[in-house]
This record gives C-alpha cells, structure tokens and sequence, in this order.
C-alpha cells in the first residue's frame, strides 16, 4: 500500500540517521489521525530492535506528534493506543500527541492571559517532562479555542522529523523549513512528504480555486525543491507511485464526497449543481475502470530525505 511505501521510506530515512546511543526520538508535525505514524513507529521499532543481543538493553523509541486539530489528535491518541494493546508497539516506545500549532504566529499587541491547564493535560506534561526532561512544557499551554493555541516549543531536537503533506498549510513556509531543520539533530534527517502529481494535483490545479477560492494550498514538486534551495538544504528524492480508489467519489456517496471535500480543501456538499458536475466530469475523465467496476486514480506523493549536516568539532 501507499502506507507501507511512506513508512518504509521514514524506516529507510531514519535507519540513515540511527545514533549510537540506544535512543531514538522522532517528532511529527502534523500527524493528523495516526494513520501513517502508527505504522511509521511500529516499523522503527522494528529496525531498532533488529540485532539486539539476548539480554542486552533494549533501544527505546520517543516519539512526539504535533497536530493542531483536537479531533486528529484525539484520534491519533487512541490508534497508539490500540497499536499498543495490539502489540504492535514495543514496550520501549514512549509516544505522546500534543494539541499544538507549529507554525509559529506573530505576536498580537496585547499579551494575553495564560488558560488554566485542563488536568489531562497537566497529567500529559508532567509525564512528557519525566520521560523527555529537555521539553519545555511551560511553552505548551493552550487555550480552549484551538485556533488559539500557543505553537510548540521544545529545548530537544530530535533523530527523525517528519512532515507528511502539511507543508502547504504553513503562511511561512520559509520559516517553517528553518523550525523544522532546527529540531533536527545535527546528522539526523528531515523526512518531507508531499502528494504531488496525477489525480489529485490536477483536481486541485482545476477546481480549487472555484471550489474553495484559492490555490493556496497546492504545494508542486517544483515549489519544494525551489523552497529547499533557498535553504541551501541538500536532500535525496524518491517518488511512489500508487492508486486511490475513487469508486465512491464517481459513485457521489457521503464517503465519495468527503474524500473530495479532503482533496479540495472545503466541502464539495455546498457546490451548486452546475460546479458539481464539472468536478465530476473531471474525476470521470482521470479515472481507470477496472473490469469489477471499481474505480481508481493515479497517484504520486513524493519523498524528500534531507540530511542535517553533523556539527564540526
């Protein structure tokens, strides 16, 4: 699956940047629901784990996920939960999903007051502290409102940094590239992954500008590797090639309609009839029938492996 091909290239990028020590710390920026961090960690145990000897100390993995959203969060919390119930994650591994912007916003005229911590919170600080005791858990308050959370802040950096198809959502992305390479060890890798090409490019390319109003959020291959340049950041590139069952999508059903919502930005269920069918005529024409009726498109996503150079002594 195009999961599998994601995590394997995160498992490749970080058995790369493995340290000597027996720790591993990864942070996720943006990690959504889980979906693919899940299987991400899971393998990285794997790969860490992998020619331990017999009573020797065990490598442990920390992994820490940003995501802005209370409701991926919460769903992000609950796949780790279930991985680990499952066995799937091993007893060394300490994960832990923060309710945190990353993007960091400018400062408003007025500084406001501090919420109170809710007590889950409060209990998840006090065990990030004790597990990783370099995060600075005073930065990660946050108020009731999401959109007003304060951006994570960490004195750690880590092994792995992934960002997985959330580098168009940043208003800086400059910025952003430099946050994210700064909580990057020195001889670790920043892992970049991005939809860029087919099916979905060319819907968005197409539709959403009178979908949503804006093409802001498209992000090109092309735009990538200009905006790791500016950086002067060096990186390796590989692409995956998968299919995306559209069946639903050409069928129109609430599932179709809410992956087209999630390709596009905003929800499709408010186009008026005329901009509906054009959205689907579009999605008829990149479609591949195949012989059982179902439906699919071509899609690519590709992988940016940018190493951190190791600091001269």
């Amino acid at each position: 699956s195009s999961l599998s091909g994601l995590a394997a290239a995160a498992v490749d990028a970080a058995a790369a940047a493995k340290p000597r020590q027996l720790a591993f710390s990864v942070l996720s920026v943006g990690c959504g629901d889980g979906e693919l961090d899940v299987e991400l960690i899971s393998a990285l145990s794997a790969v860490l784990e992998a020619g331990v000897p017999p009573g020797a100390p065990r490598p442990k993995l920390h992994y820490v996920g940003v995501e802005p959203n209370g409701d991926d969060a919460a769903a992000c919390r609950a796949k780790m939960e279930e991985a680990r119930k499952a066995g799937e994650l091993s007893s060394e591994t300490v994960a832990y999903v923060l309710e945190e912007t990353f993007e960091v916003r400018p400062p408003k005229q007025s500084t406001p007051q501090t919420e109170q911590l809710e007590p889950a919170q409060l209990e998840l600080l006090a065990e990030l502290d004790e597990k990783l005791p370099t995060h600075n858990s005073s930065k990660l308050q946050k108020g009731r409102d999401g959109a007003q959370s304060s951006p994570f802040r960490s004195k750690s950096t880590f092994d792995l940094v992934v960002v997985a198809n959330v580098l168009p959502y940043f208003r800086d992305t400059q910025a952003a590239l430099q946050r994210l390479v700064g909580y990057t060890k020195s001889g670790g890798n920043l892992l970049i992954i991005n939809s860029t090409g087919k099916a979905t490019l060319q819907l968005q390319t197409e539709h959403m500008r009178f979908v949503k109003g804006s093409e802001s959020q498209i992000c090109t291959h092309d735009d990538i590797k200009k905006q790791l340049a500016q950086q002067r950041l060096q990186f390796q590139l590989s692409t995956l090639e998968s299919r995306l069952n559209c069946t639903e999508c050409l069928a129109r059903t609430p599932t179709g309609l809410q992956v087209l919502s999630h390709c596009l930005e905003s929800d499709v269920r408010r186009l008026c009839e005329r901009k509906m069918m054009r959205l689907l005529k579009t999605c008829w024409e990149l479609a591949i029938i195949e012989e059982d009726g179902s439906a699919f498109w071509e899609e690519a996503t590709s992988v940016y492996v940018v190493e951190k150079p190791s600091s001269k002594k």
